[in-house]
């Protein structure tokens, strides 16, 4: 029994009518397209060779399943495609291999993913700690307020703690506010960092927003112009395609 819910025509990008032959040339055209990321070498290409190795295992399970003609019934059955309803293309001297073919994604609706306020929290408490792949700006705007308020208010109610009920200041105290304090500050550059990769910056643009925010007595107007940057680029969409940074995540597909 087929248990994928992928739909395997638009992953071929070929017809649900197509012609076992169109269905080759197609599976051919894609597999040359990501074996050529996946023979990078460059270290920023990392996220490119897992994408495409990630494109290549899907392209080769949706190519098993329609090149076989039984296996190609049960999938249509399940997905409820009438293939005899569908209507025929006129014939054309085009070849297969360069033909532009409609995707199934006319005929056969596709639920787009969307992410959850607690799918966002999930996701982005799986990698807070890395400053490698992307960050969505529903994940960031979802979870990081949450992530940011919690660790504010525990820095303010441990504070009060030490200096009120203490005197003098335990020294394991300050130890502990310090590292508290360095990783919330490792939570807040890892998290713009990855959102800057999601729109495709590096980020290293962070830096020269957190000079202007240390450097003291630094002019108002620019650290101003500093901050609206910032929050210009973290609340910017994605870029809508996979990037040197990672690939695209699922619910900012158009």
């Amino acid at each position: 029994m087929i248990m994928d819910n992928k739909n395997y025509y638009d992953l071929l990008n070929v017809r649900p009518n197509a012609s076992c032959r169109e269905i080759h040339a197609s599976y051919i055209r894609l597999l040359e397209e990501y074996k050529t990321d996946l023979n990078k070498t460059e270290e920023e290409d990392y996220f490119l060779k897992m994408a495409a190795k990630m494109n290549i295992a899907e392209l080769e399970k949706a190519y098993a399943i329609l090149s076989d003609a039984e296996k190609r019934k049960a999938y249509n059955d399940k997905i409820h495609i009438d293939i005899t309803a569908l209507p025929t293309e006129p014939a054309s001297d085009t070849s297969p291999e360069t033909a532009q073919v409609p995707t199934a994604a006319n005929t056969v609706p596709t639920e787009k993913k969307t992410l959850t306020f607690i799918g966002a929290n999930k996701r982005f408490l799986s990698h807070w700690y890395s400053f490698q792949g992307r960050t969505t700006r529903k994940e960031f705007w979802y979870a990081f307020p949450i992530i940011f308020l919690g660790l504010f208010l525990f820095n303010i109610i441990f504070s009060s703690i030490l200096f009120f009920l203490f005197d003098p200041i335990p020294y394991d105290g300050l130890i502990v506010l310090v590292a508290t304090s360095i990783v919330n500050s490792y939570i807040f550059c890892a998290a713009y960092t990855r959102r800057f990769h999601d729109i495709g910056r590096s980020g290293k643009w962070l830096i020269p927003f957190y000079l202007i925010s240390w450097i003291p007595y630094f002019p108002l107007f620019v650290f101003s112009l500093a901050c609206g940057c910032f929050l210009l680029f973290i609340t910017t969409i994605a870029s809508d395609r996979d990037n040197k940074y990672g690939p695209q995540w699922e619910e900012t597909k158009k």
